[in-house]
């Protein structure tokens, strides 16, 4: 579009997924700069930086989504084949509804945080009414450093235990 050149909308949108995939991942933009004509450089080049930590499917995934030459993208029915999809498409769940669903809480994070001087009670009434603030901040950030380490926890939408 940049380029003024005509394109399959559907490919367009895939370029679009890429960018959306990249920024939820690596909470950034492929490309940035102040400078419109040298943001515009950027993104004809495809050229973008990742991070080394994830994993080679979703590198791979996103090489598909966010590649300059609209004919090498995957087609959207091919994302759904692709093996980083696929491994979060065995999840049976669609997610959480914030206000709907039942969120369990790891009551192991609750008792590191009440060594912290978080009250156990409290924290547990912030997570349930999805209250922001620093109780459920540092909840969720020990929670995330939980799921890293691979420590097993109710409150993973993976588990089995999910919900139950």
């Amino acid at each position: 579009m940049i380029k003024g050149e005509l394109y399959d909308p559907e490919l367009t949108d895939v370029w679009s997924l890429g960018i959306v995939l990249f920024t939820m991942m690596m909470a950034k933009l492929p490309f940035e700069d102040d400078n419109t004509s040298v943001l515009y450089s950027k993104i004809k080049s495809g050229m973008y930086i990742i991070d080394k930590k994830v994993s080679a499917e979703y590198k791979d995934l996103l090489s598909r989504l966010i590649n300059v030459r609209p004919e090498q993208r995957l087609r959207l029915a091919d994302i759904r084949k692709h093996p980083w999809f696929v491994a979060f498409s065995k999840v049976n769940s669609f997610g959480i509804n914030v206000g709907f669903d039942r969120i369990p809480v790891d009551d192991k994070v609750v008792t590191v945080m009440e060594s912290l001087g978080f009250a156990p009670v409290q924290t547990r009434r912030y997570l349930e009414y999805n209250i922001k603030n620093d109780c459920t901040a540092t909840y969720y950030l020990f929670l995330k450093k939980n799921f890293k380490l691979g420590l097993p926890s109710i409150a993973d939408i993976c588990s089995e235990s999910f919900n139950e």
